[in-house]
C-alpha cells in the first residue's frame, strides 16, 4: 500500500505547462486558464490578470521622442496561430519619420519572445525610446535583477553581489546599468522582462533600467541623442508570474537522498546528488566516464526502492571532456573526442577549474571507453574510493545546436534505466563573449543565450514526457528563479547560496557554533518573498547549507537548522534535508503531513503567510504567524456544525527570547495542542500564550467549532 501511495504521488506531479494547459485566444486575448493577457494594437500588453488581481496598471507602452516631441506611429495588428498553443503575431506602424514594427512568438510556456524594429525613412536623431511597463503593485515591491556577468564569471560573494534583491518601501527607486534577468512583482504575481543583451543600447550611465518606486519599470533602449540612419532591432522576452496552478498534492513531497552512500532515508522521493553523477573532483557532466556506474546504481535501487527516483543529469555550461584519474598509484587517462571537438569549437576553459597537468606522467594509460576503464575504476559497491583527480580540462560552453543534441541524448541515459525525471543544474544562459561587444563608454558585453537554454529544456522535457510521461524536472535554482526556462520545470530547488562564503562580511554567521547561522545570513525574512512559492506557481524545495568559516559542515548540534527552520516554515517549502540536523526536518514534516497536505472533497486546503495574516496576531511584532487551515465544504443538505482547523506556524525573529499572546479567533470548544509535543495548552483569557528562544519556533494546532 505504501508502494502504490508513493506511485500515486508521482503521478500527480502536474506536468508542462504546453501539455496540460490550452491557451485559448479570443480577439487580442490569450487566456491560460487561470490568468489572461490582452495585447493593444502595438502588439504589447494592454492588460495582464492573475485570477481577478490586475498586473498592470494601464497598457505597455514603447515611448519615442524626438526633437522633444513624443511621435505614437499608427499600428496595424494581427495575430495568427501556428499550431496548437503556438501563436504569433505582428505590428507594423509608421509616422512618416520611420517605421516600427513589433513582432512575437508565444508557445505553451507563457513566454512572450519579442522583437522590436525601428527602420527610418531617412537618418533623424532620436532622444528617447523606452519599454514602460507600468505595474500594479498596492504592496510588497519586489525587485529583483541580476546583473551580467564578467568575461571570466566568479563564484560566492562575486557571484552574490550581481543579485540585487530589494523590498522598496516608501517609494525606494531604482537606477542601474543593463541587466539581462529583471522580475517586479509581490508575493501574488509579478511581471519578467529578460534579455539577450544590450546591444543598440544607447544610453546614460547607470539609467538603462529605472523603476520610480511604485509602480513604472522602464527600460530605456535609448535616452541620448542618437542618430539613426539604418535600421535597429532590440530583443526581449516578457511574462507573467505564477507561471501555472498548482496541483492539490504538492505539498505531500519528502524528498530523500543518497549522498555518496547506499543507505536509503526517509520520504517519498529520491534526488541522486552524489560525485557519482555530477562533480567527481571537479569532473563536470561526467556520465560518458562513469556510464557502467550508473547502470550499477540503478539497478541497485531497481530492487531495493523501486518507488522512488529522481537522477541528477547536467549543469549545462561546464563539462569535462578529458580528466585524468590515479588509482594505485597508476595514472589513467580518459579523453572523450566527440566532446573535446564541441568544446574547442564552442566552449572556453573555464576558469579555476582547469588544473593539474603538470602533476601527471608520460606514462599514463589512455582510455576512449569507459567500459575500459570501469574494469579498474569503481563499481556500485565502491563509489570510486581511492580515486583520485589529478588532472582535468572543464570548458564553458555555449549552446549550440551539436552541444543541445548532446545534452538530450545524455537525458535519455538516467531515464531509460528507470528514472522519473530529470535534476538539471543551472537554468540561466552562460554569457557568451565570443561575440561580445563595446558600448560607448568602453565597457565589453557578451551575450546572454536564451533561446539556447529553451531549446536545451524544451528538448529535455519532450524527452521526459516521451519515455516517462509521469516523469517531472527539478530546477536546481541556487539564484533568482529565471522564468524564460522555469516553465519547463515542475519544482524549483533553492538554498545553495545562502552559504557563508556567499554572504557579505557584514552578515555572516557571529556564533561559534553556528546556532545563527541563518539568523545572520538572510538578516530579514523580507528576502525569502522572491522564491515563495505562490509567486511563482511552483513548489519550492529547499536545500539547506550549514557550513561554517571552514567550510565543513556543522554538527551536534541542531540549533542551526532550527534556525533555518523559524525563518521557513513561514515560506510554505519543501525541504531536501542535505547538510543539516535531518531529524529536525523530519520532525516538521511529520507534523505537516499528520495535519494532512492536500485538499479533499469534503476539506480544502490554504496557506495564510504572516504577512496576510489578520486572524492570530501575536502582541509582541517580532513574533510573526503564518498557518495552514483545513476548510470544510459546507453541504446546505447537512447543515451540521463547521469544525475549524488550523495549523500555527510561530516564529521568534529576533535575538532575544519571547514571551507573548496570540489572539484566537471565537469557536465553541476552543483547544490547543503543541503539535511538537502532543501537550494540551491552558489558553490565558481566551488567548495562546507562547514562550520562544531567540530565532526558535513552535507549532501549534487550533481547533473548535464555529458559534
Amino acid at each position: 500500500m505504501k508502494k502504490m501511495k508513493n506511485l500515486l504521488f508521482l503521478l500527480l506531479i502536474p506536468l508542462l505547462p504546453a501539455s496540460a494547459n490550452e491557451i485559448k485566444l479570443t480577439g487580442y486575448t490569450f487566456d491560460f486558464g487561470f490568468k489572461k493577457i490582452t495585447l493593444n494594437s502595438s502588439g504589447l500588453p494592454a492588460n495582464a490578470f492573475v485570477g481577478d488581481e490586475a498586473v498592470l496598471s494601464r497598457p505597455a507602452e514603447l515611448i519615442i521622442r524626438s526633437s522633444g516631441k513624443k511621435i505614437t506611429p499608427v499600428s496595424v495588428f494581427e495575430i495568427n496561430q501556428k499550431d496548437k498553443n503556438h501563436f504569433s503575431g505582428k505590428s507594423i506602424g509608421s509616422c512618416g519619420l520611420f517605421s516600427l514594427q513589433t513582432s512575437f512568438e508565444l508557445a505553451g510556456d507563457g513566454v512572450f519572445e519579442y522583437s522590436v524594429t525601428l527602420t527610418p525613412e531617412k537618418s533623424f536623431t532620436i532622444d528617447e525610446f523606452a519599454l514602460v511597463l507600468p505595474l500594479n503593485l498596492p504592496d510588497d515591491r519586489l525587485f529583483s535583477c541580476e546583473k551580467m556577468a564578467p568575461e571570466a564569471p566568479g563564484s560566492g560573494l562575486d557571484a552574490e553581489r550581481r543579485r540585487i534583491r530589494k523590498v522598496l518601501k516608501n517609494a525606494e527607486n531604482y537606477s542601474g546599468e543593463f541587466a539581462p534577468d529583471f522580475w517586479v512583482g509581490n508575493t501574488r504575481y509579478g511581471a519578467a522582462v529578460n534579455f539577450e543583451n544590450c546591444r543598440n543600447w544607447e544610453v546614460k550611465p547607470d539609467s538603462a533600467v529605472v523603476f520610480d518606486g511604485k509602480n513604472q519599470l522602464r527600460f530605456n533602449f535609448i535616452n541620448l541623442p542618437f542618430e539613426v540612419n539604418k535600421a535597429i532591432t532590440w530583443k526581449f522576452y516578457f511574462s507573467i508570474t505564477p507561471l501555472r496552478k498548482f496541483s492539490d498534492t504538492w505539498r505531500q513531497g519528502k524528498f530523500r537522498t543518497r549522498y555518496g552512500s547506499m543507505t536509503p532515508t526517509d520520504g517519498n522521493q529520491m534526488i541522486y546528488w552524489g560525485g557519482s553523477f555530477y562533480s567527481f573532483s571537479g569532473v563536470y557532466n561526467n556520465m560518458w566516464i562513469r556510464e557502467k556506474l550508473f547502470r550499477d546504481v540503478a539497478e541497485y535501487d531497481k530492487k531495493r526502492q523501486p518507488d522512488v527516483g529522481i537522477m541528477h543529469y547536467t549543469i549545462h555550461w561546464l563539462i569535462t571532456p578529458r580528466a585524468v584519474f590515479e588509482y594505485g598509484g597508476k595514472y589513467y587517462l580518459m579523453e572523450n573526442p566527440e566532446l573535446m571537438e564541441i568544446c574547442r569549437k564552442y566552449g572556453t576553459l573555464a576558469a579555476g577549474y582547469s588544473k593539474g597537468w603538470k602533476n601527471v606522467p608520460e606514462n599514463r594509460q589512455k582510455f576512449t571507453d569507459w567500459q575500459e576503464l570501469s574494469t579498474i575504476i569503481g563499481g556500485a559497491d565502491q563509489l570510486f574510493t581511492g580515486v583520485k583527480t589529478v588532472a582535468t580540462d572543464v570548458y564553458s560552453v555555449h549552446l549550440s545546436p551539436d552541444y543541445i543534441d548532446y545534452l538530450v541524448k545524455q537525458a535519455e541515459l538516467p531515464l531509460s534505466l528507470g528514472s522519473r525525471g530529470i535534476y538539471a543544474d543551472g537554468l540561466r544562459p552562460v554569457k557568451d563573449y565570443r561575440n561580445a561587444f563595446t558600448d560607448r563608454y568602453g565597457k565589453v558585453w557578451g551575450n546572454h543565450d536564451i533561446p539556447g537554454v529553451r531549446k536545451l529544456y524544451r528538448e529535455i522535457r519532450k524527452k521526459v514526457q516521451s519515455l516517462k510521461p509521469a516523469g517531472q524536472m527539478i530546477a536546481h535554482n541556487s539564484e533568482l528563479p529565471y522564468t524564460p526556462a522555469l516553465a519547463y520545470f515542475d519544482m524549483i530547488l533553492i538554498g545553495e547560496t545562502d552559504f557563508y562564503w556567499y554572504q557579505e562580511p557584514s552578515v555572516r554567521d557571529l556564533s561559534k557554533n553556528g546556532d545563527f547561522y541563518y539568523a545572520h545570513i538572510w538578516g530579514s525574512p523580507d528576502r525569502l518573498k522572491f522564491v515563495y512559492p505562490r509567486t511563482w506557481g511552483i513548489p519550492v524545495v529547499l536545500l539547506p547549507e550549514l557550513r561554517g568559516k571552514n567550510g565543513k559542515i556543522f554538527s551536534g548540534s541542531p540549533r542551526g537548522t532550527r534556525t533555518m527552520l523559524c525563518y521557513t516554515i513561514q515560506f510554505d517549502f519543501l525541504y531536501w534535508p542535505l547538510w543539516c540536523d535531518a531529524a529536525e526536518i523530519r520532525k516538521f514534516d511529520a507534523i505537516r503531513h499528520k495535519f494532512g497536505m492536500d485538499s479533499s472533497e469534503a476539506e480544502t486546503l490554504e496557506f495564510i503567510p504572516y504577512w496576510e495574516n489578520t486572524v492570530f496576531k501575536a502582541a509582541d511584532p517580532a513574533v510573526k504567524t503564518g498557518y495552514y487551515q483545513r476548510i470544510p465544504q459546507f453541504d446546505p443538505n447537512f447543515p451540521t456544525p463547521l469544525t475549524r482547523k488550523h495549523l500555527l506556524l510561530i516564529s521568534n525573529f529576533q535575538f532575544a527570547p519571547a514571551d507573548t499572546l496570540i489572539t484566537l479567533p471565537k469557536l465553541k470548544d476552543l483547544k490547543a495542542i503543541n503539535s511538537m509535543t502532543g501537550e494540551v495548552i491552558p489558553l490565558k483569557d481566551g488567548k495562546l500564550p507562547v514562550k520562544l528562544d531567540q530565532y526558535d519556533f513552535t507549532v501549534i494546532e487550533i481547533s473548535g467549532e464555529e458559534e
